[in-house]
């Protein structure tokens, strides 16, 4: 799945940030790693941020669908909050805890699913 940025809104203020910010610019294209429909706050998706290190959640009101194929990677689960897809490889519990704290394994399985995703 790829979006467009098509504006960028502060997620605290919802101010209009112009062009660029946290992480994004306007007519970008993105490769979606996560996507999520929540009950409470509607559909998430998580990209590689402008820098293309750091991943980021993104409310999806801030793109345009350019590509609406679903990766053969994800899976869908549902919790009590909605229903998630991404690899399953990346729902465990403290998963994205140790990706931030920059953990070996969970790391390189990060990695290796955004390389075959970003591939598709």
């Amino acid at each position: 799945m790829k979006v467009k940025c098509i504006k960028i809104v502060s997620p605290i203020t919802n101010e209009d940030l112009g062009n660029k910010g946290i992480g994004l610019c306007v007519g970008n294209d993105y490769t979606v790693l996560v996507f999520t429909m929540m009950s409470n706050s509607g559909s998430q998706v998580v990209l590689r941020n402008e820098d293309n290190h750091n991943v980021g959640v993104y409310s999806l009101d801030l793109f345009d669908i350019v590509d609406g194929t679903l990766s053969r990677y994800w899976k869908m689960f549902r919790d009590d909050l909605g229903y998630t897809l991404c690899p399953e490889e990346w729902t465990g519990l403290d998963f994205w805890e140790k990706l931030e704290e920059n953990y070996r394994e969970e790391m390189e399985i990060f990695e290796y699913f955004v390389e075959k995703i970003e591939s598709e």
